[in-house]
């Protein structure tokens, strides 16, 4: 499993390229005229290019017959799956980072809250993370070009929504988390998350011993 781990990090790192740091522009300019908002589009932003790459390791396995050789190799579907699910806990760790340091930055230029920031980091490994559990399986069924789709929904469904709600007058007020304890409210989610990966995986071990059934 490790060796499969290395392989994806070494994909990433091939194949970044800095044309992936073109969707962080939108928030710079949102800065200029909505701060508060700009730091929430920063955090969905960051957490969708790390994700990212999960597809894109995944499409460069189709790319070069992975698939032929893994199946070669004593790798049992169990490690095959999850060497993917911990590439995307490390990928949520690095997105926790990055949009960690914003925030800090953030908090220097605009004065938003420690509180706030910890929100963001939460928000972006969950994005990544719930990210991971849908693309993982459906592209191990479908392929990565059909699962691209879902990629295009984790983008226009965050981006579209407030654009709704406002088109509809509704407003949701989340003041209602600052009454929640932080530590419960941290722990449900990672208990959450944690359910949500083994399900994802358990479907992604099954899918792959059906593919090599038939």
């Amino acid at each position: 499993m490790i060796g499969l781990l290395e392989k994806d990090l070494y994909l990433i790192v091939k194949n970044f390229s800095f044309a992936y740091l073109i969707i962080l522009i939108a928030p710079v300019f949102a800065a200029f005229s909505n701060p508060q908002d700009a730091m929430f589009i920063f955090c969905l932003m960051i957490a969708l290019l790390f994700a990212f790459q999960i597809t894109n390791t995944m499409s460069l396995d189709e790319t070069a017959h992975w698939k032929k050789n893994v199946t070669a190799m004593p790798v049992t579907y169990l490690c095959e799956a999850a060497s993917k699910y911990i590439l995307a806990v490390l990928l949520a760790i690095l997105a926790g980072i990055g949009i960690g340091m914003i925030g800090l930055l953030w908090q220097l230029l605009y004065s938003i809250s420690f509180t706030s920031i910890i929100m963001y980091i939460g928000i972006g490994c969950s994005v990544v993370l719930l990210y991971a559990c849908i693309i993982i399986p459906i592209s191990y069924r479908f392929g990565t070009t059909k699962s691209r789709y879902i990629f295009m929904l984790f983008v226009f469904i965050p981006a579209g929504t407030p654009l709704v709600l406002k088109a509809l007058h509704i407003n949701i007020n989340f003041n209602f988390l600052k009454n929640i304890n932080q530590f419960e409210l941290a722990c449900w989610l990672a208990l959450c998350l944690a359910l949500c990966v083994f399900i994802s995986l358990f479907i992604s071990v099954s899918i792959l011993k059906y593919r090599q059934d038939n």
